[in-house]
């Protein structure tokens, strides 16, 4: 939906990779993204995180949370608290990225995962275990294009292990 807000200001709600890959996304039609996290740090990989610190359109707004939005027939601004009290944002757009844990936890006792629970995967979409392959999301955060186009490549990867293991 970043199509939706060329030219605004927009916020992103979250302190994960989510968060993060969002908020570089929306870099490329928002003219300020402000990304308010609750904590003091993210929890994000450290390529996609320098990538959103380092960009000069983002914004970070640390140890902040929303308490309203704020707006008569659209939203306006939200409402935001930090340890100086509380203060308007003026945002046309708001995109929450709170809660977005991999749901990997299942595979943790046989599959390696990496620092944020997202399973860790080669090239060929090949997992630690032979002929276990992985794709989409549980490998790390990624939009619905990039998602469809991992589960073709474990697909014809899987495809390709099963023919050389038959032959």
């Amino acid at each position: 939906d970043g199509y939706l807000y060329d030219n605004k200001v927009v916020a992103v709600i979250g302190g994960g990779n989510s968060a993060v890959g969002a908020a570089l996304a929306l870099t490329k039609y928002a003219t300020k993204v402000f990304v308010i996290n609750r904590g003091d740090a993210f929890q994000a990989d450290k390529t996609s995180l320098e990538k959103m610190l380092n960009h000069p359109a983002i914004e970070i707004k640390y140890k902040t949370t929303v308490k309203n939005a704020v707006g008569t027939d659209s939203l306006e601004s939200l409402l935001l608290q930090d340890d100086n009290g509380e203060y308007n944002l003026t945002v046309q757009g708001v995109f929450v990225y709170i809660g977005s844990t991999p749901r990997t936890k299942l595979y943790a006792d046989y599959l390696k995962l990496d620092e944020n629970k997202n399973i860790i995967a080669d090239e060929s979409c090949q997992t630690n275990i032979e002929g276990v392959f992985v794709a989409g999301t549980a490998t790390g955060p990624m939009d619905i294009p990039d998602s469809i186009l991992s589960a073709g490549a474990a697909s014809a990867e899987a495809i390709s292990y099963l023919i050389q293991k038959t032959v």
